[in-house]
């Protein structure tokens, strides 16, 4: 389920009266037609300075130790120096843009030398590609002025785009031919090729000079620029029409001094209502994470991402939202992303070894204490014939074990001679069926190395895929990892939002609440059972049929992920709106994260209530996520409280829900404060 949303333009183009400029024309036999390009015939959706302000964010995702503040400040370096150098060696103050980009290199070395990992070409080509892109991406070309010239060349009139503009004629024509006019004109000339400009006049000198393109005298000029596109134009005996752009004029003032508190207080009223936001807060969240993945991608040239089902499924949308966002629809997405459906379950079966050598970890990491049927669900077992072995040792399989793995009834199953076999074919079926639905997935079996993208928590999938691929080299990127699974050198993890190696207080606040990420990110479909080959050799997934669960994720998660997704882009486009790089509003995002955990409102309180999850790996129970319980005695919930509090922790997933619900909101208070400036104290000091 892909969602998809369309960019709304705000801006106001000026409606121009062209009548005017016709009889001119016509009452004085005009011939050929000069015309401006920028503001004339392209206007943008944003002021022209603030392109340069989003190249450097751009830059910034291909450099995040570098700040976009850092890449503006040294690109306006570069241009002064180019400035000067031009008036010294063409008398004119003009920028080449292959020049500044030059200079820009040079001065990055100079500074950052260890952190600019492209050679000098690469860095050019991919500076210019982003500012191409973004060109492209805020323009609007003005039908009106684009309609008009289209007549005037079917009538034979000559028609020359003329501007002076850093960027050569090739650049500029790629831009025309984005928005498909460039069949508009005859000849295009750009200050950047020559190095003389209109401001002078010496590039009118160039045009009237020259036989091939003013045959006739008959000429006018059509501009937004009062100086350059009609005082000099007619300084050198060319009728001029002025384009009087008053709005557009307008509308980049307001842009040139836009705070970035501003821009926050906007973030604000898209995601932060106090009472009626439900979630909202993720939208951002989830930018941060995306980009920062994103930059860590794009910084060590990977080419392919792989995200892991269910919770997967929204991640890859955002993430193939925010790359083409970042690139523009028209440029090919530089990370090819791909879905797998896979679960813990069905990696487990696959990843399983030799019975004398399996220890059976991805399971009794977690769960001990539960039934051989429960153990045998996990890996994907089939009940009947584990459940006829048990039957054969007079072992009960659905009794709860206080420690399977070392219980008596758990060892005698691994000697049984029938289930010794029944467990060698069965292992070698799912790691060949699996094998055979990466392979019609695509899935780079000789890559020496992988990178991955999921929930995380502790990355079992990964510790699956690891031991079925133990040559090759595992990376995996995590919303944020609890504690490390299994992390060594050709096995690594990385938390992004937190990480049990920086155990800071954003890393306390949110594993208090992972449930609620689980439950937001899961897709529409069942989790994996395990894979099946036809006769044919096809594979089939196996997906489970939960009627609850699709229940649920219909009334409940589907409008929360549909709104997650639009505010994300909302929030791309504001950001873009005002110049801002990801690094300005990291800290604001994760601190409104942290105070949802701890202090949720209303709304969000009885969403969580009775909302139902299946666990499909150790336990297949329903768990009450949200804890409905009857409004008893302050005082006796407190007294429940204080004289078992661990239990007492470890039976609601939300421990903030929970004291608010029993009338301790007192308790609730303690805990935020504890959470959010205490615990993170005495966690350094230790």
């Amino acid at each position: 389920m892909r969602f998809c949303i369309k960019k709304e333009i705000s801006m106001i183009l000026d409606k121009i009266n062209l009548n005017p400029l016709n009889i001119l024309i016509d009452n004085h036999s005009i011939d050929i037609v000069i015309s401006d390009i920028f503001d004339t015939i392209i206007c943008r959706k944003i002021h022209p300075e603030n392109i340069k302000k989003l190249v450097a964010v751009r830059l910034n995702t291909l450099f995040p130790e570098i700040s976009s503040k850092n890449f503006y400040q040294i690109r306006k370096k570069a241009e002064h120096y180019c400035y000067e150098s031009s008036i010294i060696s063409y008398g004119e103050k003009e920028l080449n843009y292959a020049a500044v980009v030059s200079t820009v290199y040079e001065l990055l070395k100079k500074k950052y030398s260890s952190k600019i990992y492209l050679p000098k070409n690469e860095f050019y080509l991919q500076h210019q590609a982003l500012e191409l892109a973004i060109e492209c991406q805020y323009q609007i070309p003005d039908t009106q002025i684009v309609d008009f010239l289209r007549t005037q060349k079917s009538k034979g009139k000559k028609i020359i785009l003329l501007s002076d503009f850093y960027m050569n004629s090739d650049l500029v024509n790629r831009m025309l031919t984005h928005h498909n006019i460039h069949d508009i004109y005859d000849h295009l000339i750009v200050s950047c090729d020559f190095m003389k400009t209109k401001r002078s006049g010496q590039l009118y000198q160039i045009i009237i000079s020259n036989s091939e393109l003013c045959s006739s005298s008959n000429i006018v000029m059509i501009g937004d620029n009062y100086n350059s596109d009609i005082v000099m134009a007619e300084k050198f005996g060319i009728k001029a029409f002025y384009l009087e752009r008053k709005q557009q004029q307008l509308f980049y003032n307001q842009q040139l001094c836009l705070p970035k508190k501003k821009c926050i207080a906007e973030i604000e009223q898209i995601i932060n209502h106090p009472e009626d936001s439900l979630f909202d807060h993720l939208s951002l969240l989830l930018l941060i994470v995306i980009g920062k993945i994103y930059h860590h991608c794009i910084k060590h040239k990977i080419k392919k991402l792989y995200f892991f089902s269910r919770e997967g499924k929204l991640l890859q949308d955002l993430f193939d939202q925010y790359q083409t966002f970042i690139n523009g629809k028209s440029t090919p997405l530089p990370i090819t992303t791909d879905y797998l459906l896979v679960s813990r379950r069905s990696t487990a079966a696959a990843s399983l070894g030799p019975l004398k050598k399996e220890k059976f970890n991805i399971l009794f990491r977690q769960y001990t204490n539960i039934s051989i049927k429960q153990f045998a669900k996990s890996y994907n077992f089939e009940i009947e014939k584990i459940s006829q072995i048990c039957h054969n040792l007079n072992i009960d399989i659905e009794l709860i074990q206080s420690h399977l793995p070392s219980s008596e009834c758990f060892k005698r199953l691994k000697k049984d001679s029938q289930f010794i076999q029944y467990y060698k074919e069965f292992r070698k079926k799912q790691r060949s069926n699996f094998l055979g639905y990466l392979q019609n997935k695509n899935f780079s079996l000789t890559a020496k190395k992988l990178f991955l993208f999921d929930i995380g928590w502790k990355g079992s999938i990964q510790d699956n895929l690891n031991k079925i691929f133990p040559k090759k080299h595992l990376h995996g990127y995590y919303l944020g990892l609890a504690s490390p699974g299994a992390v060594y050198k050709h096995n690594t993890k990385e938390g992004i939002l937190f990480d049990f190696r920086r155990k800071n207080k954003n890393f306390w606040v949110c594993i208090e609440n992972l449930s609620l990420f689980e439950l937001i990110l899961t897709a529409n479909h069942g989790s994996v059972e395990g894979y099946t080959r036809k006769d044919d050799g096809e594979i089939i997934v196996n997906l489970e049929n939960n009627d609850l669960e699709e229940k649920i994720f219909l009334k409940k998660i589907f409008p929360i992920q549909k709104k997650i997704f639009e505010n994300f882009l909302k929030i791309l486009m504001l950001l873009d709106h005002y110049s801002l790089d990801l690094n300005s509003i990291e800290n604001y995002a994760k601190r409104l994260n942290q105070l949802k955990i701890v202090s949720p409102n209303k709304k969000e309180i009885d969403w969580f209530t009775n909302i139902h999850f299946f666990e499909n790996f150790g336990l297949f129970t329903y768990s009450q996520i949200g804890c409905d319980i009857p409004f008893n005695s302050p005082i006796k919930n407190l007294f429940k409280l204080l004289k078992s509090p661990k239990i007492y922790r470890r039976s609601t997933f939300w421990l903030s829900v929970r004291l608010s619900q029993e009338g301790l909101g007192f308790i609730a208070f303690l805990f935020k404060c504890y959470l959010l400036y205490l615990k993170p104290i005495l966690r350094y000091k230790r």
